[in-house]
């Protein structure tokens, strides 16, 4: 049975993703939610090495703000 991703389009997280299209992080932030999802459910990522590169990069750019 194929599993299915719901995303809540009110969420405030799905809904600063929209304001921020446009933004230089916005892959990496939509990467990391999908690579979240996995995780949570059990299932393994397909690079954890690039998973922690997104987080450490993200953590960076928002504790630099």
């Amino acid at each position: 049975m194929p599993r299915i991703l719901e995303i809540k389009p009110d969420h405030p997280i799905i809904v600063d993703l929209d304001k921020h299209r446009e933004d230089a992080d916005a892959d990496d932030y939509i990467e990391l939610l999908y690579d979240q999802a996995l995780l949570v459910e059990g299932s393994p990522i397909d690079d954890p090495g690039k998973f922690a590169q997104r987080m450490s990069k993200l953590m960076a750019g928002a504790l630099s703000d």
